[in-house]
């Protein structure tokens, strides 16, 4: 039964399915910790994690198709207004509630966490030369930086009449805060879950790197 697990999951078109349940189930918590942090006009911004271990610990293409997928459902989970949206994949929505206040003319939500994660996961592939990869720490350091810059342009793209005033950037930061702590008090468990569950299924993420380096 092991064996044949082991063998699903390293068949290529197989292979992302741990990595982005184990996503899933993180975009699902940091939305969660946002409900409860809504009455404060605060919520939860934490993709940069999802590129960390595709990017460091797996081969190129499987790499890639992990966080493509992975950048679709965060996409998928952006505060847009159902009802401002149709059936249609890269449907625009009009309006989004953005650090307290209703931002208009907001870009088209698919596609943009997808694109940014992709971008910062080739970035990370060439300054893996300066990266302890065994080292969880400097994975965390990795995600906290890569969390802020991608939050740095999400929150622009989809605010940037907004950028002069002062409940802009007092929003921001307090949001990029926030979502910084709960990076570094639950971004423990996404790493450690991640590989984990990568082994239960036969599968060392270690291995797979030393391979993809030779």
């Amino acid at each position: 039964m092991g064996e044949a697990i082991r063998k699903f999951f390293s068949i290529g078109a197989f292979y992302w399915i741990p990595a982005c349940a184990i996503a899933y189930v993180w975009i699902f918590l940091a939305g969660t910790v946002s409900d409860a942090l809504s009455p404060w006009n605060l919520a939860i911004f934490a993709p940069g994690l999802l590129v960390i271990v595709p990017s460091l610990l797996m081969p190129f293409p499987r790499g890639l198709a992990v966080v493509l997928v992975s950048g679709f459902l965060f996409d998928f989970s952006l505060p847009i207004p159902f009802e401002k949206m149709d059936s249609a994949l890269f449907a625009v929505g009009e309006k989004l509630f953005l650090f307290g206040e209703m931002t208009t003319a907001v870009p088209a939500p698919v596609g943009f966490g997808v694109t940014w994660l992709v971008i910062f996961f080739l970035a990370l592939r060439f300054l893996r030369a300066y990266i302890d990869l065994s080292s969880p720490k400097q994975w965390l350091v990795c995600a906290l930086i890569l969390n802020f810059v991608v939050f740095l342009l999400w929150a622009f793209a989809f605010s940037w009449n907004e950028l002069g005033t002062l409940v802009f950037w007092g929003g921001f930061l307090a949001t990029a805060a926030v979502s910084s702590v709960f990076i570094v008090l639950a971004g423990w468990w996404f790493f450690d879950a991640v590989v984990s569950l990568y082994r239960l299924c036969g599968i060392d993420l270690v291995g797979e790197r030393e391979v993809d380096e030779e």
